[in-house]
């Protein structure tokens, strides 16, 4: 990706003017869907469009931001919203006095905040963390993809299904509903690139202290960000817990885990908010916890590289992706995977879109320590980049092997874990594997009802980067 594009005027003579203007915005928004377009890309922009538009008096005013070799393309209309819903795949018109202006604006001032360097988004090549090397296991990563938005965003319960959009200021004290711009987190998902700089507009005046109608954040008020959504997919990226487990009960990790990840498909219509409780009707089942990180993409077509995968990823997010160990081995042995042993997973309270990470996301990993507090008790501070095996774009195209994904698809990391058993735990299961390397039976019991655990991740400043996970386990009322 880089400079080069160029767009194709595809009727005769000069660009159509105001008596018949021919851009094909269906061309712009597909284009736009799958990541600006970089070196050697054609907009085909030609009078097809400019039939389907008709008489409309529509202003078409293309906003070109070139950062660090990126080419943003946006298209912004005002005029008749019917004629703008009668294009293919186009969205339906917000109403809105100043579309036009409000988002070049937002883009104008989203190219100048990268100018000043508060853009984010370092490269790097190889994945290694600060404090060391890859370990054997992991892959190494391309280049990071280039600064696009910095952000934080939430969903507020509303009493809907899918509640409320709001941009979180970067300390997460104070939100701002997005619901002039869009409603909820699959609206935005669903037009990102649109909808996008302009709510990266919302969160600068949100942290300047500008923003009109402001309120103090409350993470007790919020759902999971993307309430649900597409597909659930998660991820054993951390080869140490397989390794561990797989020792614990005498049995050799396969060479094939080396090259290829473990993943499973959950449930993903029904997700928990990060301080709601986890009710289950037995502790029998083996009650567990587990300490993740996941991303939410946009559109992945069929067939992506490792390197194409990494350039959809929209946000992160923390993830505690509940089990009940009990249940796990009677459905392996059956041969189809995991179904009531995997129950509805918990997602931190803010999502965070990679760049507002700054130098913590590096080679399609978050550099960052993930925190695990267990009745109050910190059982694990797990380094969450320099061991992860495969990166998040290795992950996500493992998934898209066969089939497309997507906007609004989530990718999970698995449990986080590191060889120095220092360093703690990110689920019971990985304890018990040590106390059984160690002593030959493990010693920790899982999670009994009325018991509560806590994920958190602070960034470099020390401030939390996506608030916490804060649930305790219920019994399921009779």
């Amino acid at each position: 990706m880089g400079g080069g594009s160029r767009v194709a005027w595809a009727g005769r003579g000069a660009p159509p003017g105001a008596g018949g203007l021919g851009v094909a915005v269906g061309a712009v928004r597909r284009s736009a869907a799958a990541g600006f377009p970089g070196g050697g890309t054609d907009l085909g922009l030609g009078a097809a469009a400019g039939a389907a538009i008709g008489s409309a008096a529509v202003v078409a005013s293309f906003v070109v931001s070139v950062t660090a070799g990126t080419t943003m393309w946006r298209t912004c209309m005002d005029g008749a919203a019917a004629s703008r819903r009668s294009l293919p795949g186009a969205v339906p018109a917000r109403p809105s006095k100043n579309r036009c202006t409000a988002s070049t604006a937002a883009v104008a001032a989203s190219a100048a905040r990268r100018r000043d360097g508060r853009g984010g988004g370092k490269e790097s090549g190889s994945g290694f963390s600060a404090a060391g090397g890859t370990p054997q296991y992991c892959h190494p990563a391309p280049r990071a993809p280039l600064s696009r938005f910095r952000m934080k965003l939430a969903t507020l319960k509303d009493g809907s299904r899918d509640g409320q959009l709001a941009v979180v200021s970067r300390d997460l004290s104070r939100a701002h509903f997005a619901t002039g711009i869009a409603g909820t987190m699959q609206r935005l998902l669903d037009d990102w690139n649109f909808l996008s700089p302009q709510l990266e507009d919302l969160y600068a005046t949100l942290n300047d202290g500008k923003a009109r109608h402001a309120f103090d954040f409350e993470p007790r008020q919020c759902m999971a960000p993307l309430p649900r959504a597409c597909q659930w997919v998660d991820g054993s990226a951390y080869l140490n817990h397989v390794e561990l487990v797989r020792k614990a009960r005498g049995a050799e990790m396969p060479a094939s885990f080396l090259e290829d990840p473990l993943m499973y498909q959950g449930g993903s219509d029904d997700f928990l908010g990060p301080t709601d409780d986890a009710v289950f009707a037995s502790t029998d089942w083996g009650i567990d916890f587990e300490s993740e990180l996941a991303v939410v993409t946009g559109d992945v077509p069929i067939g992506a590289t490792p390197a194409a995968a990494l350039e959809t990823v929209r946000l992160l997010m923390l993830v505690n992706d509940w089990s009940l160990r009990h249940l796990i081995p009677a459905e392996l042995a059956r041969g189809f995977g995991f179904l009531q042993s995997k129950p509805a997973t918990a997602f931190g309270p803010v999502a965070a879109t990679p760049d507002e990470l700054g130098d913590a996301w590096q080679g399609g990993r978050v550099h960052l320590a993930l925190e695990s507090r267990w009745n109050g008790r910190r059982v694990g501070l797990t380094e969450a980049g320099s061991e992860m095996s495969f990166h998040f774009g290795q992950l996500i195209a493992h998934v898209a092997k066969t089939r497309r994904l997507r906007a609004g698809s989530i990718v999970g990391s698995g449990t986080v874990s590191n060889k120095d058993w220092s360093h703690g735990w990110s689920c019971i299961a990985e304890q018990r594997a040590i106390e059984t390397i160690e002593s030959g039976a493990p010693k920790t019991a899982f999670m009994q009802f009325g018991d509560t655990i806590r994920i958190e991740m602070l960034g470099h400043d020390g401030q939390s980067v996506f608030g916490a996970i804060d649930q305790r386990v219920a019994p399921l009322a009779a």
